[in-house]
């Protein structure tokens, strides 16, 4: 199995990039105990804030993967990082809990946003070996942190 170094170093980059915006979906059940602790919300009222970056992801990717196989929307990959980097570092900073769950629908826009001309662009670059490399993309950073 021979690519060439420079297409394998595009899938890394985009590897990495799927590592930080999967990071920040899953890095919010694990900010929860802050956030109670800070606003003193409820559990149920700090899960709403899980629900909702995982739902706006899973009902909008479907979207952002239609207009990927229409348009050519290439360059949403890296304002998909740079949008779920924003939802997610607004949680930090913001006052209110309606502004909360605004930062993680917008990281869940982001998130939604990434994978599918992601997907597509390592699926492109792959050569004669996709199935390889699309896993390598979807995997390869989670698999070495166990």
């Amino acid at each position: 199995m021979r690519i060439s170094l420079k297409v394998s170093k595009y899938i890394y980059s985009l590897s990495l990039g799927h590592l930080f915006v999967d990071f920040s979906q899953g890095a919010l059940a694990a900010l929860l105990p802050t956030l109670i602790a800070q606003h003193y919300y409820n559990y149920a009222v700090a899960a709403t804030l899980v629900f909702a970056m995982n739902l706006v992801s899973s009902v909008v990717q479907p979207l952002f993967g239609f207009f990927s196989d229409k348009y050519n929307t290439g360059w949403i990959i890296i304002l998909a990082i740079l949008i779920t980097g924003i939802g997610f570092s607004s949680l930090g900073y913001v006052p209110t809990y309606a502004l909360l769950v605004i930062g993680c629908l917008v990281c869940g826009i982001g998130i939604a946003a990434y994978h599918p001309d992601a997907a597509k662009l390592v699926n492109g670059l792959a050569g004669a070996y996709p199935p390889i490399w699309v896993c390598y993309w979807a995997v390869e950073f989670s698999s070495k942190s166990r």
